[in-house]
């Protein structure tokens, strides 16, 4: 996926993850895209976290981005939006969950995998700590991880990809412009 650099490993013997500040940054309040390129060695049975920035210890609200126990990419919030590919282990992927207007789009690889229509509504963690490479900390204590991350991006305000696109290849900037890959 990238061809300098490096990933980030999360253990899944040792439940390992980074956490970000508190911060009000997570509230998604109109298009996002969220998106990195990731690589299991094993898939585990639940959710394996991607991104999560939900309220650490209250409600399990309101998102999470992770491939489920089935290998399907997948982002929740209050309600669950799945995709229909199986993400195989042993295989870097780009995985990524757009929000454009009303319509959020799930891609693997940069191939549309699900859609809906979430609605323009915020979705708001409020101010919370986020996790990377992990779910589910301080929430019933089920934690998850995926093996390795790069290259991961969140940006509120701009939906990046609104079709069909190339995954980038190179390290990710905070300047790209949107839809500059897609189609």
């Amino acid at each position: 996926p990238v061809s300098s650099g490096g990933s980030l490993y999360f253990d899944q013997s040792t439940i390992s993850y980074l956490t970000l500040p508190s911060s009000n940054a997570f509230d998604l309040t109109g298009d996002f895209t969220i998106e990195a390129w990731v690589y299991m060695t094993t898939l585990l049975a639940g959710e394996n976290g991607i991104f999560d920035a939900r309220v650490n210890g209250q409600t399990p609200y309101p998102w999470l981005f992770y491939i489920d126990g089935n290998g399907k990419l997948s982002f929740y919030t209050g309600g669950t939006y799945t995709g229909e590919t199986t993400i195989s282990t042993g295989v870097w992927t780009h995985v990524a969950a757009v929000r454009s207007g009303s319509i959020l789009t799930l891609y693997v690889n940069g191939v549309p995998d699900y859609t809906a229509n979430i609605g323009t509504g915020a979705i708001s963690p409020g101010t919370t700590s986020a996790f990377i490479g992990t779910k589910d900390y301080g929430i019933n204590a089920q934690f998850r991880t995926i093996n390795y991350i790069t290259n991961l991006r969140f940006v509120n305000g701009t939906a990046i990809y609104t079709g069909s696109f190339t995954p980038p290849a190179g390290p990710l900037n905070n300047s790209q412009v949107e839809n500059q890959s897609g189609a």
